[in-house]
Order: structure tokens, then sequence, then C-alpha cells
């Protein structure tokens, strides 16, 4: 966490998907509702200098310093994974998916979203207190509400059991279908905490879908301006911890009952939305992403 108790990340990726919305090469790919619930955050989210810093850079300089400072094509990839963890979901939902788990949601607006389109289908998210806190002050401060069907759920689990809150949790149903997604989470994880997580879920669930992201490598095989970043992070216990690469998740995954259904790397997911021309200095992998489901299914 930051200084301020609210997680940097979080702030950071509302601001960038904000700061897309503003820009005519990326606008026509995010509703007005997703424009709107994240300019909200990224105004009444700047709690630090850190974060006044973040929402001050124009649009267009913002990308430049992600793609310099950090990985290229990082807040584009923002949107770009959130939209495929979006069709996804619809998917799931079509195919009898009853419940979605959302653990670490920061200022994502996807549960919020969903739940007033299918209600139905029950929306769980676990976040820490003070970053959920946040989220829900700023909710309540634009006048956005909440569908009986969302279920917002604080919660330290390095603290405590994930099966404890869940089961502490009056909507929560064990024998319900059920899609885990865990965006821009695991990295921040030891491979010990994954390994955990990933096993106490399939002890939890008979019917089990997981979408995650996972980095490719560690920080130390990156720039010097990355390693900085990721540093500066860590100081708030943001430092990334546990990367797999697309070749050794297959058998990661299977070691903990998992099977890979689906993946697309960081720059697979880039090249559906831009040309060739404009990804040359964007990884093959990074941040990629994964559908896994327990192995009887």
């Amino acid at each position: 966490m930051s200084s301020d108790n609210i997680s940097t990340t979080a702030y950071t990726v509302a601001t960038g998907i904000a700061k897309l919305s503003q820009l005519p090469r990326w606008k026509p790919y995010i509703s007005d509702e997703v424009a709107a619930l994240n300019r909200a955050f990224m105004q009444h989210g700047k709690t630090s200098l850190a974060k006044r810093l973040i929402s001050w850079l124009p649009p267009a300089l913002m990308l430049r310093v992600m793609d310099t400072i950090y990985i290229p094509g990082m807040t584009q990839h923002y949107l770009f994974r959130k939209q495929w963890i979006e069709n996804r979901v619809n998917l799931a939902v079509s195919q009898g998916i009853t419940q979605f788990i959302i653990l670490g949601g920061g200022f994502d607006t996807l549960a919020l979203r969903m739940a007033a389109s299918y209600e139905k289908v029950q929306f769980l998210e676990i976040d820490l207190p003070d970053t959920q806190r946040a989220k829900l002050d700023i909710l309540a401060k634009i006048h956005q509400p909440i569908p009986a069907n969302c279920h917002y759920t604080p919660a330290d689990l390095s603290q405590a059991a994930l099966s404890d809150v869940l089961q502490a949790s009056p909507d929560f149903n064990a024998a319900a279908p059920t899609v885990v997604i865990l965006e821009g989470v695991l990295m921040y994880l030891t491979e010990a905490e994954v390994n955990a997580l990933f096993s106490e879920l399939h002890t939890l669930f008979k019917e089990l879908f997981i979408i995650y992201g996972a980095i490719a490598a560690p920080d130390a095989d990156a720039g010097n301006l990355t390693r900085i970043t990721s540093a500066l992070l860590g100081r708030g216990s943001e430092q990334t911890k546990w990367h797999c690469n697309a070749e050794g998740m297959t058998e990661f995954m299977a070691r903990l009952g998992y099977k890979v259904k689906e993946s697309i790397t960081y720059k697979t997911l880039q090249r559906g939305y831009r040309k060739e021309g404009e990804i040359g200095q964007v990884p093959e992998q990074d941040e990629n992403y994964y559908l896994v489901a327990n192995v009887q299914l």
C-alpha cells in the first residue's frame, strides 16, 4: 500500500483509462459510463503527491511517460486487458456461470457494471479495506447506484483465509459455477502465496474458472527505469514478486490441478488494437493473460 493507504497501482490504472478516454485514438473503445467512473476515481482519489502528479499529466504525455519509465504500451494495456476480461465475463454468463468473484478489484468497474446488466448473477468483490473504502466513498460522492447483486467485502487476505471471508458472506454460494478474476494481482504475491491461493480456490469450488494476469519475467530483467519504478512502488508493498512466462504456465497450472483453456501474450493483446508499426518496442511477453479451469472441466 502507498503512504496514504490507497493503492497507487489502482489509482494509476483508473487514471490511465480516464486519460485514454480523452484521446480520439482510444475514445471509441471506452464507453461513456466507463470514462465517467474512471474520471471520478482520478479526480477524487488523488490523495497523495504521487497521485496528484499522475493526475496532472496531460493524456498524451502520460502515455509517453509510461512507455519511457515503465513498459511500452502499458497504459493501453490497462484498456486491452479489461476488454479481454469483460468479453470472457459476457461469454461465461451466456454459458451458465452465475457467480463472479473479483479479488483485488482496486478501482475497477467490472462488477458494478456487469451486475447492472445481469441481475440474476452474483458479483462479489474483495479488496483491502482502505482501497475499497475509498472506492465506495467516491461512488457515494457521485451518487452512483450499486446493484443489489454487486457485493463489496473488505478483507486483507494476508491476515484472513479467503475461504473464511467468502463463507462469512451471505451472498456467497460455494455450489454455484464460478469465475474468479485476478486482474493485476498475482505479480504482487510470492510463488508460495500463488500456490496457496490457487489450491484454496480448487478446494472451494466444483466448477471453477480463473481469469488472471501474470508477468513473464522479474523486474531485474527489465530496464533501469522499470526497476526504479517498481522499487518505488515496492515502498508501498506493490513490488512485483512472482513471474511465469507463457511457455511455463501450462505446467505450472497443471501442478495445481488446473488446465489452461486460453492464453494471450502482452503483445498479442496490443495487436488486437494497434498496427505493427505502433508496437515495435512492445515486448512479446510482459503481463500475459490466462483463463484456466479446474481439471475435471
